[in-house]
């Protein structure tokens, strides 16, 4: 199923990388999304404190969703083919980009706000296409670009 939507996405958007990583990572963000939302509907169901069925919801999602970017940025972004052990290591590797990516963003929101005095919304805006851009060279150059020929 993956390998039939994969030769057709990039039918329709040919080999630009850079436009396959912004629509994957649309993608993504609303499978994201909407697996957190069925998730916590089906947690608040199920579990009596509101607090405990978001917080699995968003722990749920996000597992599940790390995973799903993996696979897509993968096969249709990166091309990637890597098994097995590199197949490990790019995984490990795409994960580490999240951390960087979260440190990034706290260490650049309060500057844009409390230094440049931008409005937090703003600020959130830059700092989120600043961490996109860094997360695509990252992914280009080290998630996928160590064992990758392309």
């Amino acid at each position: 199923m993956i390998k039939n939507a994969s030769r057709q996405f990039r039918q329709f958007f040919g080999n630009r990388k850079e436009i396959r990583f912004l629509v994957v990572g649309g993608i993504n963000t609303i499978v994201g999304y909407l697996t957190y939302f069925l998730c916590y509907k089906i947690y608040n169901i199920l579990i009596d404190t509101n607090y405990f069925a978001y917080t699995l919801a968003s722990l749920t999602s996000t597992v599940f969703c790390v995973i799903f970017s993996f696979i897509t940025h993968k096969r249709i972004t990166f091309k990637s083919r890597a098994k097995g052990y590199v197949a490990l290591k790019e995984f490990i590797m795409f994960c580490a980009n999240y951390v960087v990516g979260f440190i990034i963003s706290l260490a650049l929101l309060p500057i844009c706000v409390e230094v440049l005095h931008l409005r937090p919304e703003i600020a959130g805006l830059l700092v989120l296409v600043v961490v996109t851009v860094i997360s695509y060279i990252w992914h280009d150059k080290i998630s996928f670009g160590l064992h990758t020929s392309r």
